[in-house]
């Protein structure tokens, strides 16, 4: 039997040996005595058949046998890959002020040595609260965070630029508490492994007209902040923040309550950008060159195509789809036969080979398990719905559906089949690695997705259309600008129209009492037995596999199952928190869990700051993560704000059954 997808396979094997490094965090001598041993084992064997000594049809498995080498060789060099990302240590590390990282600058031990200047390139620029500046800077291939205190600074300027720095360097902290935000972790898989703290004076931007690549960068950059500084004037702040997240992904001037109201309806997709938009923008402009197999509309397509993706700052959705997309393109300019799964495949094995951190971002594997669900899945749902003859079951196709003498209530029935199964099949999917990553289940996201995208498939082309028109009318003669305005101006107003509509549904469906649930984290083991099972269960290998040897089903689910056992049981990865005692780092202030032997639980203090939400941001993700879904009480030693604040706080999204105070703090 041969393999059909030996290249799906081959990325599995990749991905398992990141995964199995991470997991288990072997060494590198461990990764390559057990690859030396098995090409080992496999060369022997390979010799004894050759020589004859060992029976076996050679022309037959020779094609598996190799396959299966490749295999062993590709899971090796991921867990090798896996490990020389992490092992990797800046060379600012040197002077950076650790374990003091964490502590107010008058606190910090004050070096007499100073940062060497550092020379790199401005890759993206985020503003942050309080003045300040996020500078994400490619400097001696690898990217650095820069963090300055410089409130006026205007990205589209600086964006592609060179700069030169020097200040006080950190390493970013891991996770706070157990089950908690892994910060370094997030910037790893942007490949930053340190940050810069620097004052405005210490930062010094490149002018030289000899840079004609960060000229054109920032040209381009500035021509896309002109647009959004357009749009802000001719749209309300809601409405202007929405289009900016949905456009481009940029999400700095979106308030965090219209996220949450997104995020618990399930359509918080649309803020970012994600495959969808990627699709929209492809179907778009296959609509403009029609549907013609030539090289010169293929590569118009791709310079759309990665033109989107450049404005988007690259994002793991957009690259995913745009390299599905891109072979897709491929794969109709010869002729070929296009298959999703080895499309996607591809993908993912060409940004885990760039950066192997990458897996474990939140949304890469949530934008490729997406689309994994609806590849397996889909084959499958095909044979049940869709258009076909009520005698004899077989597809009809739209030509004789012409034809066809059945009602307009039983086409409509199976339009809806046809439309909403798919779509509640991959809500199905998704449930565990939502409730994973979220702790939350948006069930109002099946009735609203099909309508809300149906919307940004009309937004997003007109906001496109918008921003190519204002980026034509730079160049354009000065008597020619009024024609274009009252066009931009009609478009705009348009678009406020829909996005209030979409705020204002978002809104009154978040009233309902089950628009979404919140949940404990599942535990990993769980969601990995879950997805393994869908994909082994849909795929195309286990259905010849159960008509012609039926008996090796369950030796493939035993070893799953045991293999997921040992490593829940073996790696400290996978394990939830299970201390009787656990201190919390709250930020200001102090927190203590404790976990009695009846499995009850108990806050003493919960921190607290007037400027910081501890109790949705810290606490809750802390409970949640790690199987608690309410306190049986909490004990307050005193009203302060950094002691009492964050139990407050977390009283709004938590059940707590008893408060314990003692009565000399009681408010009189």
């Amino acid at each position: 039997m041969n393999c059909r997808r030996p290249l799906l396979l081959i990325t599995l094997c990749y991905t398992s040996g990141i995964v199995g490094w991470y997991v288990f965090r072997v060494s590198f001598f461990t990764f390559v005595a057990v690859g030396s041993l098995a090409l080992l084992l496999f060369g022997l064997r390979y010799s004894l058949q050759r020589s004859g000594r060992l029976s076996s049809n050679i022309h037959a498995h020779g094609s598996i046998r190799f396959l299966t080498i490749v295999c062993v060789l590709f899971l090796f060099l991921g867990g090798l890959r896996c490990a020389a990302e992490f092992k990797t240590v800046d060379p600012l590390a040197d002077w950076a002020t650790l374990p003091y990282n964490n502590l107010p600058d008058e606190f910090l031990p004050k070096r007499t040595d100073a940062v060497p200047l550092q020379h790199g390139r401005i890759l993206s620029l985020q503003k942050e609260g309080d003045g300040y500046c996020d500078f994400v800077v490619r400097s001696d291939h690898r990217n650095v965070l820069l963090r300055v205190k410089a409130g006026d600074l205007n990205p589209s300027v600086w964006i592609g630029r060179k700069i030169s720095f020097t200040g006080r360097v950190e390493i970013p902290s891991g996770r706070r508490n157990p089950g908690g935000f892994d910060y370094a972790l997030y910037l790893r898989t942007k490949g930053i492994h340190a940050m810069v703290n620097a004052d405005a004076k210490d930062v010094f931007f490149s002018s030289a007209t000899s840079d004609r690549l960060g000229i054109f960068i920032s040209k381009c950059m500035d021509v896309k902040y002109q647009f959004l500084a357009r749009a802000r004037n001719g749209m309300s702040a809601e409405a202007y923040g929405i289009f900016a997240g949905m456009l481009f992904g940029d999400k700095s001037d979106l308030s965090e309550e219209t996220y949450d109201l997104f995020r618990m309806t399930g359509i918080a997709h649309l803020l970012c950008v994600s495959g969808i938009h990627v699709a929209i923008l492809y179907a778009v402009v296959q609509r403009v060159l029609g549907r013609r197999r030539t090289i010169f509309s293929g590569l118009l397509a791709l310079l759309f195509l990665f033109s989107y993706a450049f404005f988007s700052e690259f994002s793991p959705s957009v690259c995913r789809a745009s390299l599905m997309i891109a072979l897709h393109i491929v794969s109709r300019i010869v002729l070929n036969r296009y298959d999703l799964t080895t499309g996607i495949a591809v993908a993912a094995f060409l940004l885990l080979l760039y950066r192997p951190a990458i897996l474990f971002s939140s949304g890469f594997q949530l934008s490729f398990l997406c689309i994994l669900v609806l590849a397996f899945c889909m084959p499958l749902l095909n044979r049940y719905i869709g258009y076909r003859d009520r005698r004899t079951g077989a597809p009809i196709s739209r030509k004789e559906l012409r034809h066809d003498p059945r009602t307009l209530g039983e086409r409509g029935s199976e339009f809806a089949g046809k439309t909403l199964l798919p779509l509640l099949i991959l809500q199905l999917g998704m449930a565990p690695m939502t409730a994973y990553t979220f702790c939350y289940l948006p069930l109002a996201g099946t009735l609203l997705n099909i309508p809300f995208v149906a919307m940004a498939s009309i937004i997003l082309p007109i906001g496109l259309f918008l921003f190519a028109v204002s980026a034509v009318s730079v160049f354009l003669p000065v008597f020619l600008l009024p024609l274009f305005e009252p066009v931009f101006r009609l478009a705009l107003q348009a678009e406020t129209v829909m996005i209030d509509f979409m705020f204002m549904a978002t809104k009154w469906f978040c009233t309902w009492k089950f628009a979404g649930i919140q949940v404990v984290s599942p535990h990993v083991q769980i969601v990995f037995l879950f997805y393994c099972a869908l994909f082994l269960l849909t795929s195309e290998g286990f259905r010849i596999v159960s008509r012609r040897r039926i008996r090796w089903i369950l030796p493939m689910v035993s070893i799953l199952c045991v293999t997921i056992a040992l490593a829940s049981l073996t790696s400290p990865v996978c394990q939830r928190n299970k201390a009787a005692f656990t201190f919390l780092d709250v930020g200001q202030g102090d927190c203590l869990h404790i976990r009695t032997p009846d499995n009850r639980n108990f806050l003493v203090d919960g921190g607290g700051s007037t400027n910081f939400d501890v109790g949705k941001k810290t606490l809750l993700p802390y409970l949640l993560k790690n199987g608690i879904d309410h306190l049986d009480g909490v004990f307050v030693s005193h009203l302060h704000t950094d002691h009492f604040e964050g139990l407050r706080q977390l009283s709004l999204h938590m059940d707590i059954g008893k408060v314990y105070l003692y009565e000399a703090n009681r408010v009189r």
